[in-house]
């Protein structure tokens, strides 16, 4: 429980607040219990933390985010959320989907702290402690949309914002890679080398060096509608001199990042009808 060690250093001349007599006090608790550096202490932390249900986990972050809103960086309030819900995935790993579905309307619900919001939308792409960086069939979508919809939101935090166009980049470019690195010749390439020639697999695909499997083809026709449609977003982000500069520097990284990415070229030329043959068209929201 090195990590819990993190978060003390950082709220330990924060004043507790009261939550009211209906709501236990989870994250003091907690804190409590950090506090002991000992290894009977740790493990005392850890029962507890293990103890708790899902959403006395979620009180808790709750909790431990009214305190550090303001106070903790958004990346450090990521590790400590991290401990709180260390125990939240299921035993065999990833989440539920009521599970997934709680946290999804956090980051949905402008009611919640902006800390949490952000450091949630930062632990979906992060496979911080018990999350996956791969969704169950069907959770994927729902995380996408939500993380779409606080994007499109001009009435969001802007900092929160950046992170959803942070961790989409991320969950999307991640899913797409991931394809072609399990493709036959690309497996090959990285097999036989010479390192520099994996190293630039991508432009090869490109230029037709390295032919990808049908199988492979099919199935980027959807992580490449969805990057696509991000990428319209993004575009649109970019050119509107209303938005958060920052934002629309961002912006400008992801479309020059998710350029890069083989076949998405000839995708965008098909969308201008300037050839016929990419398979798969449509919205992916």
């Amino acid at each position: 429980m090195k990590t819990a060690m993190l978060f003390l250093g950082i709220i330990g001349t924060v004043v507790l607040t009261a939550y009211g007599a209906e709501e236990e006090n989870y994250w003091e608790t907690i804190v409590a219990l950090a506090k002991d550096g000992t290894a009977s202490g740790k493990q005392e932390l850890g029962a507890y933390l293990k103890s708790l249900t899902r959403d006395q986990m979620l009180t808790a972050a709750r909790q431990y985010s009214r305190i550090a809103q303001g106070k903790v960086p958004p990346a450090m309030g990521t590790m400590n959320l991290g401990l709180v819900l260390a125990y939240y995935r299921e035993d065999t790993g990833g989440a539920s989907d009521d599970s997934l579905d709680k946290l999804l309307a956090i980051i949905a619900d402008d009611n919640e702290t902006e800390f949490l919001r952000h450091a949630l939308a930062n632990m979906l792409y992060g496979g911080f402690f018990g999350f996956p960086r791969r969704f169950a069939d069907g959770q994927e979508e729902r995380v996408l949309k939500t993380l779409i919809s606080v994007l499109c939101d001009k009435a969001a935090p802007p900092a929160l914002r950046h992170q959803c166009s942070v961790s989409l980049r991320g969950l999307l470019q991640e899913a797409y890679t991931a394809v072609i690195y399990s493709d036959p010749a690309v497996r090959e390439v990285q097999r036989t080398g010479p390192r520099e020639r994996f190293q630039n697999v991508f432009s090869l695909i490109d230029a037709g060096e390295v032919q990808l499997a049908e199988e492979t083809k099919a199935r980027l026709v959807e992580p490449r509608k969805r990057i696509h449609a991000l990428r319209d977003i993004l575009t649109a982000i970019a050119q509107d001199e209303s938005e958060p500069e920052r934002l629309r520097r961002f912006a400008d990284a992801c479309l020059t990042s998710t350029a890069t990415l083989p076949l998405l070229e000839l995708e965008a030329r098909a969308r201008k009808g300037d050839i016929t043959d990419i398979n798969g068209s449509g919205k992916a929201w």
